[in-house]
């Protein structure tokens, strides 16, 4: 059984889930910031994985476009791992229409609570988190080894149950997509790309250009020594976190509250896009 595993990652849970699937199945571990430009991503595994972090209750719009132009998967087992805060919202259900757009199927689907990385949790205990999340994986590794499909019961459970709650929370975006007065595509695809105006640096900006390296999908330059963003927003927040200086703000963010996983280091990040 050839195996692939594909993830996106901002503050480092999503990676650390992908690496765990990889080394328990004997998959390759591929970025899918490096698949950015490819009209046609063909693979040749039994068994494709897709990990990524949940946003405004759905996938990411770097990894909706993967999913796109992921090609030739009839036969093939794919299952996402979505990591989450609060719930998987419509993330897998969003990879499943896709794949399903063009002859695919979304064999299995799993999520992984992780600690959050927007906003502080006080209740959140997170190496309880962690411990959890490690047991999670062996079960998805030991689900995948048997090809099993569907949704394990336990996520299907929190699924349904968070379902009204997703649901409210698209109205309110709709409304402020109508405020806005955008025009971008689907819903959670243009509340991520409003968001990054929200973002800029402050006098404590000391130039070093990090916010550059981690950015997945090279959305900041560097202008006369302080970071701008292009409008291509991702809403990873790698550039707020893994800023050394603390000096990036934006309103998807509470001021004070960093966090990047402690398995993770900026080389990690910044190789994510190679």
């Amino acid at each position: 059984m050839t195996t692939e595993i594909y993830y996106f990652t901002g503050t480092g849970n999503s990676l650390v889930v992908a690496s765990g699937l990889s080394e328990r199945l004997g998959g390759d571990l591929i970025p899918v910031a490096s698949c950015v430009g490819h009209d046609a991503i063909r693979s040749r595994a039994d068994v494709i994985g897709i990990v990524f972090p949940v946003y405004y209750g759905d996938a990411p719009p770097i990894v909706q476009i993967f999913a796109r132009n992921l090609v030739s998967t009839q036969g093939v087992f794919v299952f996402t791992v979505s990591t989450y805060g609060g719930g998987i919202g419509d993330s897998a259900n969003t990879v499943r229409r896709i794949l399903e757009a063009h002859g695919g199927e979304l064999s299995a689907a799993f999520g992984v609570h992780m600690p959050q990385n927007a906003f502080r949790k006080p209740w959140e205990r997170r190496q309880g988190i962690y411990e959890r999340s490690r047991r999670k994986v062996e079960t998805i590794a030991e689900r995948v080894r048997q090809k099993r499909s569907g949704m394990p019961f336990s996520d299907a459970m929190r699924y349904g149950a968070l379902a009204p709650i997703h649901w409210m929370i698209r109205i309110m975006y709709r409304r402020r997509l109508r405020s806005s007065g955008a025009s971008l595509g689907p819903e959670a695809e243009a509340m991520i790309r409003l968001s990054d105006p929200g973002f800029q640096s402050d006098e404590s900006c000391t130039g070093c250009g990090v916010c550059v390296q981690v950015c997945p999908v090279d959305n900041i330059r560097m202008i006369e020594g302080r970071p701008v963003w292009l409008g291509n927003c991702e809403n990873c927040l790698a550039c707020y976190n893994w800023c050394p200086a603390e000096a990036i703000s934006g309103r998807l963010v509470k001021g004070g509250y960093h966090y990047r996983h402690p398995e993770v280091t900026r080389a990690d990040m910044i190789e994510q896009k190679s």
